[in-house]
């Protein structure tokens, strides 16, 4: 890949990780959209992590590949809170589809509520809040770069 494809990509992946972290942001003020709204968003956040996981996967499989090897106490650090994040997200996500209320319904499935969900729906979104912030630390030279290129 040329360099001007390999900038292309990180550009969009950028501007993807930036929606998702706006998105992200705006899902954790459910008064800001309502619940019907929060729940469509948090489905479609559902597929765009998913979008940026698939982007982000010549990363991962390199990164998994460094750690086995040797890598720097950065990059085991980086590598964990990449991979927190992954499984908060996930419990955040699949609690939340347990928690429906208007989505799933809407689409013809319907789930019992149980308290249990919303307590682990609540604790993952504490977690994901702050691995998130963490995130966006471990990685603030590649969001700089990125933010310099824009401008130019």
């Amino acid at each position: 890949m040329g360099s001007k494809q390999t900038m292309m990509r990180a550009r969009a992946s950028f501007v993807l990780d930036a929606s998702l972290f706006v998105v992200f942001c705006g899902l954790n003020v459910v008064p800001l959209t309502g619940l019907m709204i929060h729940e469509w968003i948090g489905l479609a956040f559902a597929w765009a992590a998913l979008t940026h996981l698939l982007l982000s996967w010549n990363w991962i499989i390199s990164a998994t590949r460094n750690l086995l090897k040797s890598a720097s106490a950065r990059n085991v650090v980086n590598y964990g809170v990449n991979f927190s994040l992954f499984a908060a997200m996930i419990i955040l996500i699949l609690s939340g589809v347990m928690i429906s209320r208007h989505a799933l319904p809407t689409m013809g499935a319907h789930i019992e509520e149980n308290v249990r969900w919303v307590r682990l729906h609540s604790a993952a979104t504490n977690y994901a809040i702050g691995l998130t912030g963490f995130h966006v630390a471990m990685n603030w030279d590649w969001i700089y770069a990125m933010l310099r290129v824009r401008k130019a």
